[in-house]
């Protein structure tokens, strides 16, 4: 494929991919890890840890913690598997170019690796056609994400991944507990992706996201300041946020504008 040069990271993430998804079509799209697995030769075990390997023998194998939450356990077991594609992808190149582009940092590569996987695992979990779906329905924002998560069987944090990671808009996500506490944040782009919001505080009840106090129908947008954990920097932004009733969480897009679906489409914000 780059016959005259190694590829850079953008390279090997979009060759990996397509890797992902090409193996996901052949295989009908199906989220069972297990099936999946069997498909690709791996030999699924219990494990005190998750872990994906490869024997000296050559067996490849998936250890699965049987204590891990069920709702968490089928995320767990296609993040593993794709440790494993990872390693196959392009008959092994893929890993080779990764290990070269880190040479000098084992550590740098192998956390490039599973953020790979992670992006990988969610593509299984959330197939290019649900994730369209979910987009269609309601266009990029928050309830993008409660739909994908709520027709996947994901996790509000694996959706919000793949709803943002599929997209080049600048955006702080935050995901409020109904407590008000921050349960996870997602930064993302060449803007915003520096700085990260943080997770684990809890959100004053005078705060615009506070569940208490938010709106139980619908999207309401309005602009205010990132609430950073550890930074007391001002970032006004635009404000997009959505209330699951299900669930009690308030989730919010915090954006420099709200990319538009299709042309005829007004935008959200003058």
């Amino acid at each position: 494929m780059w016959d005259d040069r190694d590829p850079d990271f953008a390279e090997i993430r979009a060759a990996f991919l397509e890797a992902v998804d090409e193996f996901h079509r052949r295989h009908g799209y199906s989220r069972n890890f297990r099936r999946l697995a069997a498909e690709l030769g791996v030999t699924v075990k219990e494990g005190e840890v998750n872990k994906a390997f490869t024997t000296p023998e050559g067996e490849r194998v998936i250890l699965i913690d049987p204590r891990e939450p069920r709702a968490r356990l089928a995320f767990t077991g296609l993040h593993e598997l794709a440790h494993h594609l990872f390693q196959m992808a392009l008959d092994g190149e893929l890993d080779g170019y990764l290990r070269s582009l880190f040479f000098k940092n084992r550590a740098l590569a192998t956390q490039a690796e599973e953020n790979l996987c992670f992006e990988a695992a969610a593509r299984l979990m959330m197939p290019g056609h649900l994730l369209e779906a979910s987009l269609q329905a309601h266009g990029y924002g928050p309830l993008a994400v409660f739909h994908l998560a709520r027709h996947s069987g994901a996790s509000h944090q694996a959706a919000l991944r793949r709803v943002v990671q599929e997209h080049e808009t600048d955006v702080h996500a935050v995901l409020v507990a109904p407590n008000g506490k921050v349960l996870y944040s997602l930064a993302h782009g060449p803007r915003r992706g520096r700085n990260s919001v943080g997770s684990g505080f809890v959100l004053p009840r005078a705060h615009p996201l506070h569940p208490q106090g938010f709106p139980s129908e619908g999207t309401v947008t309005f602009e205010d300041r990132v609430p950073f954990k550890r930074s007391s920097a001002v970032w006004r932004s635009k404000v997009v946020a959505a209330r699951e009733a299900a669930s009690g969480r308030v989730l919010a897009f915090y954006l420099d504008r709200l990319p538009r679906a299709s042309p005829d489409q007004p935008g959200l914000f003058p």
